[in-house]
């Protein structure tokens, strides 16, 4: 269903089809006829337009939040950037990896490309780790202690 939404939102935009009932433009159509929010319809349309309907629309186990942070990347104007190498590890990777581990990688990507600069990199894995220490003051005896072993083996890996 969610492709099949992409699809037509895609379709309403590219054809104006919103003019049909009455809206000036497109945003308009968004915020009056639908109950998701402008950055989910935009989000949609990413999906579809820059991986296409078959690489994603036939596999029930790709998450879709997982190739938002990648969709800078693939429509970035810089020429050096491999795109189409990118976009195949990706849509590969996302079957197998956590949606953390797939926007680490994407913030490392758009680090080495010119996209994101290493201090803000630096900032939100700051903030992350926050998030992090804080739920475990709060909410360690609720936190699966796999989980808790699996972070700290890799943070010990990094050291």
């Amino acid at each position: 269903s969610f492709m099949l939404m992409a699809q037509r939102l895609l379709k309403i935009r590219d054809n104006e089809l919103y003019k049909i009932d009455g809206y000036s433009d497109f945003r308009s159509f968004i915020e009056n006829e639908l109950s998701i929010s402008r950055s989910t319809v935009y989000n949609y349309i990413d999906i579809v337009t820059i991986f296409g309907v078959q690489p994603v629309g036939h596999d029930e186990n790709i998450e879709y939040a997982k190739l938002l942070p990648i969709i800078p990347i693939l429509k970035a104007h810089e020429n050096n950037i491999p795109k189409d190498e990118i976009k195949e590890r990706f849509l590969y990777e996302i079957r197998s990896k956590s949606k953390n581990e797939i926007i680490d990688e994407a913030n490392r990507l758009k680090v080495k490309y010119g996209l994101l600069k290493e201090r803000k990199l630096k900032d939100e894995i700051d903030k992350s780790f926050k998030k992090f220490y804080e739920l475990l003051l709060n909410d360690a005896k609720d936190l699966d202690k796999n989980k808790l072993d699996y972070y700290i083996k890799k943070l010990n890996g990094l050291m």
